[in-house]
């Protein structure tokens, strides 16, 4: 069901078709040396991480490929807490030893998260991640309404539309947020590019993750 790290993700026309089929115009929006939002120690660490109602935002990573593992250990790093999910053990295991939660399901990850970062293959794998089957319940019917969906895999605009319409149905948000700027090593190094389709308030909400794991954001 997961493959883990995307080559799709760097592929220049993906992001140029994304970048036409959203509203022209996209700025800047952030970088990734501006305040995280959270109460600091002296190491640069984040205790804290709350929206404006002061409530703290659980976060989850669903697919520990190059690019996701890099999402999460930022995450974790910046003091999010963080709970992950992947098929595959040494990326898990390495993201337990810094702190993060391991979950076994989707549905397990979604008990634990108000946002989550699915970071996988293609359509059809975030389509899974995110409606599940009968037997394995996906995200959408897990998460509690207001929780937000990032989908940061190079898929099809259709797709981030279909599953936003079906989100919206349960309360529950789902954006796009593509990525470029480099493969596992950049995001390790949290010097992503991200491009992100959401409405203002949204992309506010993320920024402190977005500011976590990305060197420059776009709302596109």
């Amino acid at each position: 069901r997961l493959t883990g790290s995307s080559p799709g993700l760097d592929d220049g026309v993906g992001i140029a078709r994304r970048l036409l089929d959203r509203r022209p115009g996209g700025q800047p929006t952030s970088s990734r040396r501006s305040a995280l939002g959270g109460r600091r120690l002296f190491s640069g660490t984040v205790l804290a991480h709350a929206d404006e109602g002061g409530i703290v935002e659980r976060v989850g990573v669903i697919g520990l490929g190059q690019m996701g593992e890099g999402i999460a250990t930022n995450l974790v790093n910046s003091g999010f807490e963080t709970s992950v999910f992947d098929v595959r053990p040494e990326p898990v295991d390495r993201l337990q030893a810094l702190g993060a939660t391991v979950t076994k399901s989707y549905a397990e990850i979604a008990q634990f998260s108000d946002v989550v970062h699915v970071v996988v293959f293609d359509d059809a794998q975030t389509i899974d991640v995110c409606d599940g089957s009968p037997d394995a319940p996906g995200l959408l019917a897990k998460l509690e309404s207001g929780s937000l969906v990032i989908l940061h895999s190079t898929i099809q605009p259709a797709t981030v539309q279909a599953l936003a319409q079906r989100g919206a149905e349960r309360g529950v948000h789902v954006i796009d947020a593509a990525m470029t700027g480099g493969s596992g090593p950049a995001a390790m190094a949290g010097q992503l590019t991200l491009m992100v389709g959401a409405p203002t308030e949204l992309v506010e909400r993320c920024r402190p993750m977005f500011d976590a794991i990305a060197e420059r954001v776009f709302h596109v």
